[in-house]
């Protein structure tokens, strides 16, 4: 499944071979039949902003879940972010965080952003400065920009 996803690659950028985009597509494809989460998590990304494919948050979402079972941080933070603004789904914070946390353990930074805004915004969950600071801080620490600004705009470190 790394192969077909390699090759997907390949044709996308014309990296060896002639650039070919439905060529990606089907060893995308044939990737995601083949449980590779990177590839399912590209091919839901296509689906989702219509690249290259028809726009179709069902199958983005499909994609997706699968990934995300198989720990791949950007599907979860994805269905996070498809929940917190109702794409191919209804609004529901409750679930968005619950994707956004398990991204979050995955080590993606804009999840913890993401958590950190919504106990900020009191969106799906009680306001909470201090539980929005620690997942701010871990983002920061790594360096994330975003999570710098706004440590400083909210003025965080007093919430520790």
């Amino acid at each position: 499944s790394q192969d077909a996803h390699n090759l997907s690659i390949m044709f996308n950028k014309g990296d060896v071979v002639k650039k070919d985009i439905a060529q990606s597509i089907k060893w995308l494809e044939k990737a995601s039949d083949a449980s590779n989460a990177n590839a399912m998590t590209q091919l839901g990304n296509n689906y989702m902003n219509a690249y290259s494919v028809q726009k179709d948050y069902k199958k983005a979402y499909a994609l997706f879940i699968e990934a995300a079972l198989l720990d791949n941080s950007q599907a979860a933070y994805n269905l996070g972010y498809m929940y917190t603004v109702g794409l191919g789904v209804g609004i529901n914070n409750k679930e968005a965080i619950s994707w956004y946390e398990k991204s979050a353990s995955l080590g993606n930074e804009d999840a913890l952003i993401n958590l950190g805004f919504m106990y900020i915004s009191a969106q799906g969950v009680p306001k909470d400065m201090k539980k929005a600071a620690m997942y701010i801080k871990k983002a920061k620490d790594n360096g994330n920009e975003k999570a710098t600004s706004l440590w400083e705009q909210f003025e965080l470190e007093k919430e520790l």
